[in-house]
């Protein structure tokens, strides 16, 4: 069985597939060896779900990866540290309004939400390449 992949222009997988000719743009993934023309070698397990979140770092497919998300106890969001330049969304989808925008800088720690009232709620954060986003819905009842 083969696994291809096609790299975005930061390196990301931006599609893969399995049993195919190589087509314009894919490469095939090796679990093993050196790469010629036309591969690259896979760090992690070749599986599509594995390849699909990865990334070309120093000539092998890696990981992206993954902050841990916003912990919730009673109202009260509490996020980890993110990257510089992540942005992080809530949006109350009950009232239809955002509640916070933030965009993390440089040396910033772990920010505190409390959240306004009972509803559904979608937090959103838009991180930096090569960190992957994450989304996490709370119901507060």
């Amino acid at each position: 069985m083969g696994y291809f992949v096609k790299l975005s222009s930061t390196g990301a997988v931006d599609s893969t597939a399995v049993n195919r000719i190589a087509t314009e743009g894919y490469l095939q993934v090796i679990g093993a060896g050196t790469p010629t023309e036309g591969e690259v070698l896979a760090g992690v397990p070749l599986s599509v779900p594995a390849l699909a979140t990865s990334y070309l770092f120093e000539g092998v497919l890696v990981p992206r990866p993954v902050t841990p998300k916003p912990a919730l106890l009673g109202t009260v969001l509490t996020f980890p540290s993110y990257p510089a330049g992540t942005v992080i969304t809530i949006s109350d989808q009950t009232g239809g309004e955002v509640l916070l925008d933030h965009a993390v800088e440089e040396g910033e720690v772990a920010l505190v939400v409390d959240l306004p009232d009972a509803g559904v709620y979608v937090i959103e954060a838009a991180q930096p390449f090569p960190f992957i986003d994450s989304e996490l819905r709370v119901i507060l009842p």
